[in-house]
């Protein structure tokens, strides 16, 4: 049998985590909800109709990705050209990676850290065409390994 509750009966017993299965909420047409509070009932099988829902922006939890898209109206104002630099070196930043190696000597520690830049310039296309060569080796192998299989 259902059983009918007020909506913020409803949602102090989610909230405590108790079931509201064979609950009915008598009020929901008649009521705001909270964005959280909606979700709580939602996860207990009531839904609540959205529009019936609300949300305050002080209950919102900053999160840099997400906050980060406030930017979009700054980037309306941009031309093409500065929001393809923009975008560039958004990418640039992703494909960024550090590596740590063990310095002995400090010295040399210093003058690394002095030098970075010129180093990772330098690493850079050494790295690449490890990688490169490492790929074909694997290709390499790979295809002669299938040839020396009996059929």
């Amino acid at each position: 049998m259902k059983m009918k509750v007020k909506t913020s009966e409803a949602i102090v017993m989610a909230n405590e985590g108790k079931s509201l299965k064979n609950i009915v909420l008598e009020d929901i047409n008649d009521v705001q909800v909270n964005v959280r509070d909606a979700m709580s009932l939602s996860r207990q099988g009531i839904v609540v109709p959205e529009a019936n829902m609300f949300y305050d922006d002080n209950d919102i939890e900053y999160d840099e990705e997400i906050d980060g898209l406030q930017r979009i109206g700054e980037l309306r104002k941009m031309t093409w050209e500065e929001k393809e630099a923009f975008f560039a070196e958004k990418e640039e930043e992703e494909n960024e990676i550090s590596i740590k190696i063990r310095i002995s000597n400090s010295r040399m520690k210093s003058w690394i850290e002095k030098n970075s830049s010129r180093i990772a310039d330098l690493l850079e296309p050494i790295l690449l065409s490890l990688y490169n060569a490492e790929e074909k080796l694997k290709k390499t192998f790979t295809q002669q390994s299938s040839h020396d299989k009996p059929s």
